[in-house]
């Protein structure tokens, strides 16, 4: 693979880090001691990732049904409020094992449903995590909103990243799979690392075939990521922060 190609792959993976690093040195450091910089960026990121958890999964369900599905079941950790969001939605179930999971849901047999309710936590990704970490990382914000901010911007611009082994996986193994005979469907899951598992995959599946279907669609989740992440900075581009 050449080095353009490479850029034009996986330059998305190399943008974040770039805009992640320059963040952290405005943010965390900006002249001051790290222990006087770092509390505020800390408590908002830990904030941002309990918020952002219920939210990506409510945003799965919302796809779900603007694509014409139906939902019956969103695992959501107690943790994340699932027992709080049960009084209120009859499909929220408190699970344990996953943070949260849409466990329950039809698309008709579309792929392009399958996807298109993969994809949808990714808006909040594009229109506001990565633009708010691009600002961010320019200079652009004063110090006390950039260090407010950061947790957001980091959580939401690095959830396509997180999610290279879940819906990221599933997205690409659609994509790989998409023309192949239905054996090959079990390699499509939002959990690649329980596909991996001692038996979670089918014999007829863990063959030299199966393992290497399950790795290109593993890079072609990490390539989907950075593209992501390179439109949320296009998105941020024509409607900058400030």
């Amino acid at each position: 693979m050449t080095r353009r190609a490479a850029a034009w792959l996986f330059g998305g993976w190399a943008k974040f880090f770039r805009d992640l690093t320059r963040a952290m040195d405005l943010v965390l450091v900006a002249g001051r001691p790290v222990w006087r910089s770092a509390p505020l960026p800390f408590i908002s990121t830990v904030a941002a990732w309990w918020l952002y958890v219920p939210i990506h999964e409510l945003l799965h369900v919302a796809g779900c049904l603007v694509v014409g599905g139906t939902v019956t079941e969103l695992q959501l950790s107690p943790l994340y409020g699932g027992t709080l969001l049960s009084r209120w939605l009859p499909f929220v179930t408190p699970g344990q094992g996953y943070a949260g999971r849409l466990t329950g849901f039809d698309t008709g047999g579309s792929d392009v449903r399958l996807i298109l309710i993969d994809l949808a936590p990714c808006l909040l990704t594009v229109v506001v995590g990565v633009p708010l970490l691009v600002a961010i990382a320019s200079g652009r914000l004063p110090a006390r909103r950039a260090a407010l901010l950061f947790g957001p911007a980091v959580v939401l611009s690095a959830a396509p990243f997180l999610s290279v082994a879940g819906d990221g996986y599933e997205i690409a193994s659609v994509l790989v799979t998409a023309l192949l005979t239905d054996r090959w469907l079990a390699i499509r899951t939002d959990d690649l690392v329980g596909l991996l598992r001692p038996g979670g995959l089918p014999g007829e599946v863990a063959t030299a075939a199966g393992f290497a279907l399950i790795a290109a669609s593993a890079v072609v989740s990490a390539v989907i990521s950075g593209w992501i992440y390179r439109a949320g900075a296009v998105f941020g581009r024509r409607f900058a922060v400030r």
